[in-house]
C-alpha cells in the first residue's frame, strides 16, 4: 500500500511539472507519465535489483545446491507482482480523467513475455558481472539513471524532431518501454518496434548463453 501510495504521488508531483514545462494540459500529459513511470519503475528496478541477486542470497547457495536461476526468476516475478499492484494507480488516473482504453490494450500480454524473455538473460548477465566486481553496480545503477532521462518516461516520443526518432530505436530502455506502455494508453505499436525488440533479445540471448555457461560454475567462489 505504502509503495503504491508513495509511487502515486510522486507521479502526480511529476505530471503537475512537466505539465507546466510542456505547456500542456494535466489531462493530456499525466495519464501517459503515470503509465510510462510505472513500466519504467519494472525495468529499471528490475535491472538494478539483478546487480545484488546473487551476493544478498548469497546463503542459500553456498548451503545447498540451487541455480543462480531461481534468484533471477525471483527477482523478475516479484517485480511483476509489485508492477500489477501499482497498477492500481493507472486505473484511477484513468477514471479521473476518463481515459478509456481500446482493443490495443491486449498487447500488453505479448509485451510482457518478450519483455521478460529481454530481462532474464540481461539480469543473469548483470548478476554474474557484479558479482565477481562488486563496484559494477552503482555503475549499473548510473547508466539507468541517464537512461531515465533518455527514454521517453517524461515526455514523449514524438518530442523529438522526425530525423532523430532512431534515437527510440537504438535505445532498448524506449523499445521495450513503447511494447508495455502504448497499448495501454492505446496506441498501435509500430512494426519497426516489434521487430527491434525482437533482434535486441535474440541478441542478449545469443551473448549471454555462452557467458552464462562460462562463468555461472565460478560465481559460487564470488560470493
Amino acid at each position: 500500500m505504502w509503495i503504491a501510495l508513495s509511487t502515486g504521488v510522486t507521479i502526480f508531483a511529476l505530471g503537475l511539472v512537466w505539465s507546466l514545462l510542456w505547456k500542456m494540459p494535466v489531462a493530456g500529459i499525466l495519464p501517459y507519465i503515470t503509465v510510462a513511470m510505472i513500466f519504467w519503475g519494472l525495468i529499471s528496478g528490475t535491472l538494478n535489483e539483478s546487480t545484488v541477486a546473487l551476493t544478498s542470497t548469497g546463503n542459500l547457495f553456498l548451503n545447498q545446491k540451487t541455480s543462480f536461476s531461481v534468484a533471477i526468476y525471483t527477482l523478475i516475478y516479484r517485480n511483476l507482482i509489485t508492477t500489477g499492484y501499482n497498477f492500481i494507480i493507472v486505473v484511477v488516473v484513468f477514471a479521473c480523467f476518463q481515459v478509456v482504453p481500446n482493443w490495443n490494450i491486449f498487447l500488453i500480454f505479448p509485451g510482457i513475455v518478450l519483455t521478460v524473455l529481454f530481462l532474464v538473460p540481461a539480469c543473469y548477465i548483470l548478476a554474474l558481472i557484479t558479482t565477481r566486481f562488486r563496484d559494477a553496480a552503482p555503475l549499473t545503477q548510473s547508466l539507468t539513471q541517464i537512461g531515465y532521462f533518455v527514454t521517453p518516461v517524461l515526455w514523449r516520443p514524438e518530442f523529438i524532431p522526425q530525423n532523430y526518432q532512431w534515437m527510440n530505436i537504438v535505445n532498448p530502455f524506449s523499445v521495450f518501454l513503447a511494447l508495455l506502455r502504448d497499448p495501454v494508453l492505446g496506441v498501435e505499436t509500430s512494426a519497426t518496434v516489434w521487430a527491434v525488440a525482437l533482434a535486441y533479445t535474440a541478441f542478449i540471448w545469443i551473448v549471454g548463453l555462452p557467458f552464462i555457461g562460462i562463468y555461472h560454475k565460478r560465481a559460487i567462489y564470488w560470493i
